[in-house]
C-alpha cells in the first residue's frame, strides 16, 4: 500500500509545473480563486481499526500526495486539520 503512494507522491506527469507566469497575480490585481476542502472518507473508522503508526505513515503519505499536486497545479496550502488539507488556487 505504501509503495504505491511513493509512486504516485513522486510521480510528475507533466514535464512542467501548470503554474504559467501569466497566471501569477500582480500587485493590486484582483482574481477569481477555488478554494479546496478535501479529507480522507472513512479515515475516522480507518484509524481506530489499524495501530497508530500505521495510521501516522498513512496519512503522512497521503498529505505529502495532496500537498504535491496541489503545488503542482500552482495551488497554496492554507492549512492541514487531521486528514483535511485546505487550499487555494487563481483562477486563469
Amino acid at each position: 500500500m505504501f509503495d504505491d503512494l511513493d509512486r504516485l507522491i513522486h510521480a510528475d506527469p507533466f514535464a512542467k509545473s501548470a503554474l504559467h507566469p501569466a497566471l501569477q497575480l500582480k500587485e493590486g490585481e484582483r482574481r477569481e480563486v477555488a478554494i479546496l476542502f478535501a479529507d480522507c472518507h472513512g479515515f475516522t473508522a480507518l484509524s481506530e481499526r489499524l495501530d497508530h503508526e500505521v495510521v501516522h505513515t498513512l496519512l503522512d503519505k497521503l498529505m505529502q500526495l495532496f500537498t504535491s499536486r496541489i503545488k503542482h497545479f500552482g495551488g497554496f496550502i492554507d492549512k492541514y486539520e487531521g486528514d483535511l488539507v485546505m487550499a487555494s488556487a487563481y483562477l486563469p
